[in-house]
């Protein structure tokens, strides 16, 4: 079909049909407050993570251990943290179905060195086949 004579002449309206697209945004506000609400979580996030990483922290492993008998196991517990803070270590002993056989808090003063080892015993409620720190923090 021929357009008229009107729609010949009539101007062409620039950019997409708003029948079939909708109205087209005037301005680009929305997207740069988006972005800029983004980048600002993120930066705190970063934040965040970074300043976690700075506190100071203590860890703990056990250096070796031995089953004495089917009630008692002892271990060499080694602490590492900042010199002159005092931690605390959960140590547990885990029996040979794999489930806990003991627990223990272990408190661990204060040095002037980085590593502490102290020499332990922990009661079980029945014969361990391993000993390990589940966590340490610092008081």
């Amino acid at each position: 079909m021929a357009p008229t004579p009107a729609e010949q002449q009539a101007p062409r309206a620039a950019g997409r049909p708003a029948q079939r697209y909708g109205e087209q945004p005037r301005s680009r506000r929305g997207v740069l407050v988006a972005a800029l609400v983004t980048a600002a979580v993120v930066v705190a996030g970063l934040g965040w993570v970074a300043w976690g990483m700075l506190q100071p922290a203590a860890e703990g492993e056990v250096g070796t251990y031995e089953v004495v008998d089917a009630t008692r196991v002892d271990y060499v517990l080694e602490v590492t943290r900042p010199v002159g803070t005092t931690a605390v270590c959960t140590v547990e002993a885990i029996g040979a179905g794999y489930g806990q056989v003991g627990i223990v808090d272990v408190t661990v003063p204060p040095s002037d060195t980085l590593v502490t080892r102290q020499r332990l015993s922990m009661a079980t409620s029945e014969r361990a086949s391993a000993v390990a720190v589940r966590a340490c923090r610092l008081l």
